[in-house]
């Protein structure tokens, strides 16, 4: 049971350890004047293309499971395969039928656990995206006028 405190205190205060010693925190907020900030926009992308592909593999392996089972079940419906009790018999091309049902749901669960991987990992890219301050400033003189933008691009 220590362990687990330790490791999870470990987790929690870890980031604190390695933090950039000229930021400091500021637990009231009070100052308003600090620059807006925008997450990073090449963390951003990355997340959002692993969230599609992980709501695209979370679709088709959700579809790929429920045509396995409609293939299963219906190999009962037709005749080549009978339950009674606890005890489901099948002939030959049920066996081979329920067999590739059997596979097809198999590949549906890995393709739905790996959509959800991958959105977990597009959402923990989004959240872990440096912030990056912009300051736009107007600038002015007797001949033009205009704005400076400060910052990461």
């Amino acid at each position: 049971m220590r362990s687990i405190a330790l490791v999870i205190a470990i987790l929690l205060l870890g980031p604190v350890a390695h933090a950039d010693p000229e930021r400091t925190f500021n637990a009231r907020s009070d100052n308003h004047d600090a620059a807006p900030t925008e997450r990073r926009r090449s963390y951003v992308h990355t997340a959002w293309t692993l969230g599609a592909f992980g709501v695209i593999g979370g679709v088709t392996g959700v579809a790929t499971g429920m045509y396995a089972s409609s293939l299963y079940h219906r190999q009962f419906d037709n005749g080549n395969c009978s339950a009674m009790a606890d005890v489901r018999t099948c002939n030959l091309i049920g066996r081979a039928e329920t067999h590739h049902a059997q596979t097809l749901g198999n590949i549906g669960t890995g393709i739905a656990f790996t959509g959800a991987a991958l959105l977990a990992t597009g959402a923990i890219i989004y959240f872990i995206a440096p912030r990056d301050s912009m300051i736009v400033t107007p600038t002015a003189s007797t001949e033009s006028a205009g704005l400076a933008v400060i910052g990461r691009f």
